[in-house]
């Protein structure tokens, strides 16, 4: 294969990729590279054309990707971590958890709700059972603390 296909086969996949979600830059580099091993000059390439070109942006991924995690009810750990998985900068992982205006507290107490219920914690049995649920969920002490009054 040519290296003007190599380019396009790289191209085309990267876009269709995009089209299903946004990504960030090392996940789709990661992608492409289980897809095309041999190819790591074409794969950056294209990359930095796909960015230059305003179709691949981490940032809009951060935002993207915070908008769905706390939709599934996950708390702001939990979410920073697998942003972090996904070769995302610390910065711009903060950036994003920060801008979106999200009330932690108030997310963790609907969390509690759906799955618990709204009845008071009667004992420190279930206390330590709903801070155990929400820690697995990604909020931290202070936020379980405080949704659990």
């Amino acid at each position: 294969m040519d290296t003007e296909k190599q380019r396009a086969s790289i191209r085309l996949k990267a876009m269709h990729l995009l089209a299903t979600r946004e990504h960030g830059k090392r996940e789709l580099h990661d992608k492409l590279t289980r897809r095309f091993p041999d190819m790591q000059r074409e794969i950056v390439e294209q990359l930095t054309a796909l960015e230059s070109e305003g179709l691949l942006c981490d940032r809009r991924f951060v935002e993207s990707f915070v908008n769905a995690r706390v939709g599934r009810g996950q708390g702001r750990l939990k979410i920073r971590m697998a942003l972090k998985q996904r070769g995302v900068s610390g910065e711009l992982i903060e950036e994003g958890l920060n801008d979106m205006d999200i009330d932690w507290v108030e997310l963790a107490r609907s969390v509690r709700v759906k799955r618990f219920g709204e009845q008071p914690v009667r004992d420190y049995q279930q206390r330590a059972k709903i801070g155990r649920y929400l820690q697995n969920r990604g909020f931290s002490g202070e936020e379980i603390k405080l949704c659990l009054g």
